[in-house]
């Protein structure tokens, strides 16, 4: 489920804790096992792969002088290593109906069984008697761990990197919720029984959460000067509250749209809903001067905010689609710029048609509850 361009949303480091003093290296196969198997079974994880970890190894150490001592070399201790080490077919038996296949398993998995592989018969012409030498006469014969190639620090302190990566689609931020979750579970329990710790020292979300906060303090920082810049040419409180009206409600029904057109909230809509802020209070203003018009000419609340609306609709409509057709190439680009921007021209668009229809439906309710008496030269009590 991943891709070779895939880059890691979370890079984790597992360290010792004070008073553990083996070498880190040797925790390969429990890092694979235990750490790895489990941090892949969150969900909206694909792969988590490690950097570090020496595999455990059977480590036949010769000793130069006993070989020279039964006149043998390497390549002899080699050769017989091979030849005690095969599993192959060996024929068939077959008892009436039934058939068996025999197999001579000779393979050499642990310490005794390599120590007593024969590698020389020697005979003593005064004894009359042969001796046989086993690799133990000539070598050392233990489990031991690969020699690392390369140091990994964190800190200061050798470390076993884990790199994440998401199933694509995934949210991000979802997954990792839940690798925290699991980490903490980790440390928690079989890390902290070995004195081991994980620790994330690089998260994507960090970003991600960052950059969203940033848009959100734009949009309600956008929507005050927006609200503050009518204030000053309306002139007016009760204007500026009804055409303010017309942000919130344009926003949210444009979080709504996305969410049933199948499109995610991410950074890029976002950024476009921020853009938006401006615009969607273009169509409030153009229907709000002209249902104060109507009042001025002596209309009660209801002829006025009724007419007012039916008479520039058209027009709002009209300019409400020159903005959205701006955006229809991005739409139905296929590289990999219209892509990035499909989610800026929808969010857009999305919020510049909510506004039209807040703008012929919600502002004349408000301006027929906030208007005065007819002729008045203010629409706010």
């Amino acid at each position: 489920t991943t891709d070779s361009e895939d880059r890691p949303f979370s890079r984790l480091a597992i360290t010792r804790l004070p008073g553990n003093n083996r070498n880190i290296e040797t925790y390969g196969d429990f890092v694979e096992t235990v750490v790895i198997d489990r941090l892949e079974r969150v969900r909206g994880v694909s792969q988590i792969s490690a950097q570090g970890g020496s595999p455990r190894e059977l480590q036949v150490i010769v000793e130069p002088k006993q070989l020279a001592q039964f006149q043998l070399t390497v390549p002899n201790v080699l050769s017989a290593l091979r030849s005690a080490n095969v599993s192959s077919t060996a024929g068939t038996v077959e008892e009436g109906k039934r058939r068996y296949i025999v197999r001579t398993d000779s393979e050499a998995a642990n310490v005794d069984r390599v120590k007593g592989i024969v590698l020389k018969s020697i005979h003593d012409p005064v004894t009359n008697t042969i001796r046989r030498v086993k690799v133990e006469d000539v070598a050392k014969v233990q489990f031991g761990y690969e020699k690392p190639v390369t140091r990994r620090r964190f800190l200061g302190k050798p470390m076993i990197r884990l790199n994440a990566l998401r199933n694509p689609g995934a949210n991000v931020i979802d997954v990792n919720n839940r690798l925290e979750k699991t980490l903490k579970e980790l440390n928690e329990g079989p890390l902290a029984k070995r004195k081991l710790e994980i620790v994330k020292y690089y998260d994507e979300t960090v970003y991600i959460n960052a950059a969203i906060d940033l848009v959100h303090k734009n949009i309600f920082i956008g929507g005050a000067f927006a609200a503050l810049i009518l204030l000053l040419f309306l002139r007016s409180f009760g204007s500026t509250l009804v055409v303010s009206f017309a942000i919130p409600l344009s926003i949210v029904g444009a979080f709504v749209a996305m969410a049933v057109l199948g499109r995610s909230i991410n950074l890029i809509s976002l950024a476009g809903i921020a853009f938006a802020i401006g615009m969607v209070v273009d169509a409030a203003i153009v229907v709000l001067e002209n249902i104060y018009r109507y009042h001025q000419q002596g209309k009660s609340r209801a002829v006025a905010a009724y007419e007012g609306a039916k008479q520039v609709w058209g027009a709002i409509l009209a300019s409400a689609l020159t903005t959205v057709v701006v955006f229809i190439p991005l739409l139905m680009l296929k590289i990999q710029t219209g892509q990035l921007f499909r989610d800026l021209a929808v969010a857009i668009s999305v919020g510049v048609l909510i506004s039209l229809l807040v703008a012929i439906t919600v502002i004349p309710s408000l301006t027929a509850k906030l208007v005065g008496k007819p002729g008045q030269k203010s629409i706010s009590r």
